[in-house]
C-alpha cells in the first residue's frame, strides 16, 4: 500500500503545473527524425524525465494529418500498446483520426504503482516523486512530439484507456488538471480512485491534501466512463479482489457505475458543475477491441 505524504501533493501540483516538453526537442522534433506519414509506425520518444518510450502510431490515408483529431490510447496491464493500436486502426480509418499509443513496459514501470497509479509516489517509502518522472507526465510531451512530427496544428487531444489504461486515464484527470484534453474516455477499469476525500488514496483522494478547488475542476471535465454491459464476472482475470476494491463492487461493471454515481451525487451536493457521463456498451465484456469501435464517435 502506498503511504502518501499529506500536504506536499497540492504544493507540487500548484507550484509545478503541467510538465513542459524537454527543451532538447525545441519544437518537439529533432532534425534527424522524419515526418510521420500515413500508415502504422513505431517511434521512440525520450523527450521527458522518465525512460524512453516506444510509441505506436497509426495515421489513416486520405486525411490531413496536420489537422486531424488525435486520440492517445493507453494500454492495459499486459503493456501491449501495439495490440491496442492495432485494435484502433479500423475505427481510426472510419473516423478519420490519428492513433497514438505510448508503451509503458513492466520492466521500466513495474506493477500498478509504476503505470496506472501514475508513479506519483515511491512504492517503498510513500514519498512524493519528482513530477517530471510520473508516468502521467509523459502524455503532454508525447502529444507535442507527435504533433511536431506531423507538422500539425492540433492544440488538444482525446485520451482513451481500457482496463489498467482506464485507471490511468481517470487518475490522469485528477493529477494533471492543466492537460490539454478535450475528452477523457475511461473504459472498463478494474477499480477506481473515487472523488472522495474521506477515502484514503489510492481508492479515494484522502490523505494526499487534494484541495476542494481541484476536485471541483476535475468533476467539471468531459469524462466518459464507458462500461461493457457484460464485464460483470466477479472472478475475472486480473480483477482486483482486495478489500478496498471490493468495497467498490463485485465486478468491473458494478464498480464503474458506483464510481460515476458517487461523483455525480457529490457534485450535486456541492452545487458544482458535473461534466462526466456514463456510456454502457451492450453485449460487450472486458474487451478493448470491442469497446474501440463503440467509442470512436467520441473522438473529434
Amino acid at each position: 500500500m502506498i503511504r502518501p505524504l499529506r500536504c506536499i501533493f497540492v504544493f507540487a501540483l500548484t507550484a509545478m503545473g503541467v510538465v513542459q516538453p524537454n527543451l532538447a526537442y525545441a519544437g518537439g522534433q529533432r532534425a534527424d527524425e522524419p515526418a510521420l506519414r500515413a500508415g502504422a509506425h513505431r517511434i521512440v520518444f525520450d523527450g521527458w524525465g522518465g525512460p524512453a518510450l516506444p510509441v505506436w502510431t497509426f495515421i489513416p490515408a486520405g486525411i490531413d494529418p496536420k489537422t486531424a483529431p488525435i486520440v492517445i490510447v493507453m494500454h492495459g496491464a499486459r503493456r501491449d500498446a501495439d495490440r491496442y493500436r492495432d485494435q484502433w486502426v479500423e475505427p481510426a480509418r472510419s473516423g478519420g483520426f490519428i492513433v497514438v499509443a505510448p508503451e509503458f513496459s513492466k520492466a521500466a514501470f513495474p506493477k500498478a504503482n509504476g503505470y496506472n497509479l501514475g508513479g506519483v509516489f515511491d512504492a517503498a517509502s510513500g514519498s512524493l516523486r519528482k513530477e517530471d518522472v510520473w508516468t502521467f507526465s509523459a502524455i503532454e510531451p508525447v502529444f507535442d512530439h507527435v504533433v511536431a512530427r506531423l507538422g500539425g496544428s492540433q492544440q488538444r487531444y482525446t485520451i482513451y484507456g481500457h482496463s489498467a489504461g482506464s485507471q490511468f486515464v481517470h487518475r490522469f484527470l485528477f493529477f494533471k488538471p492543466d492537460a490539454r484534453v478535450k475528452r477523457y474516455l475511461a473504459a472498463n477499469a478494474g477499480w477506481y480512485t473515487f472523488a472522495d476525500s474521506q477515502v484514503e488514496y489510492p481508492f479515494g483522494l484522502g490523505g494526499i491534501g487534494y484541495e476542494a478547488k481541484m476536485l471541483k475542476q476535475a468533476l467539471a471535465k468531459n469524462l466518459v466512463i464507458a462500461l461493457g454491459e457484460r464485464d460483470s464476472d466477479p472472478d475475472g482475470r486480473l480483477l482486483n479482489k482486495g478489500a478496498g476494491a471490493m468495497r467498490q463492487g463485485r465486478h468491473r461493471f458494478a464498480r464503474g457505475k458506483a464510481f460515476y454515481a458517487a461523483a455525480k451525487a457529490y457534485a450535486e451536493r456541492q452545487g458544482w458543475e458535473f461534466g462526466w457521463s456514463l456510456r454502457v456498451v451492450e453485449g460487450v465484456a472486458h474487451s478493448n477491441g470491442k469497446m474501440a469501435p463503440e467509442l470512436a464517435d467520441l473522438i473529434r
